[in-house]
């Protein structure tokens, strides 16, 4: 039910369902993930990150779990002060790699870490040629979504001529499939 709550978007009713269930297993790792989705949602990221590492130590192995504390890691990197960023988006990058480590085929975890590579300084472990890879690699698993990152990356790096060519690529592959 909690799912259902969840899913019919009744926020503060499926936090209280979750957060009953946790009280009777508070280590199951699905009921850990919703807290940790929920509380990140509600901008409360210290809570949001405690959940998520909860997840994630009681089924390492899930790719999504690992996802989701990528994005809670990046989130506190955005919003930390300059001495504390450097530990949190290394900490980002981890859970990152891991996830698309776990699942290759996770499209998702991929294209965060494609925005990451994009975004981040060498000195933080990101770089185009990085980024370019798993653009590509999104691209074998869902290609409009790879054109989107393809077209993404080559406005960030200025060739528009490029990006013009895969948003057009990309509009003529949806409108192919209406």
């Amino acid at each position: 039910s909690a799912r259902a709550l969840l899913d019919a978007k009744k926020l503060p009713e499926a936090q209280q369902a979750f957060a009953q269930l946790a009280a009777v297993d508070p280590r199951n790792a699905e009921v850990n993930y919703h807290l940790g989705d929920l509380a990140l949602r509600r901008n409360e990221l210290e809570q949001g990150v405690a959940y998520l590492e909860k997840s994630v130590a009681a089924d390492p192995q899930n790719s999504r779990y690992h996802h989701r504390l990528g994005d809670a890691y990046g989130t506190q990197a955005a919003e930390a002060s300059v001495f504390r960023q450097l530990g949190f988006a290394k900490k980002c990058l981890a859970a990152y790699e891991r996830a698309v480590a776990l699942d290759p085929q996770n499209v998702e975890a991929r294209a965060s870490l494609f925005e990451f590579y994009r975004r981040a300084p060498g000195l933080l472990g990101g770089g185009i040629d990085k980024a370019t890879a798993q653009a590509a690699a999104v691209k074998q698993l869902n290609p409009a979504r790879g054109r989107f990152l393809f077209a993404t990356l080559y406005v960030g790096e200025k060739k528009y001529a490029e990006a013009f060519a895969e948003f057009r690529l990309l509009a003529l592959q949806r409108h192919s499939a209406e």
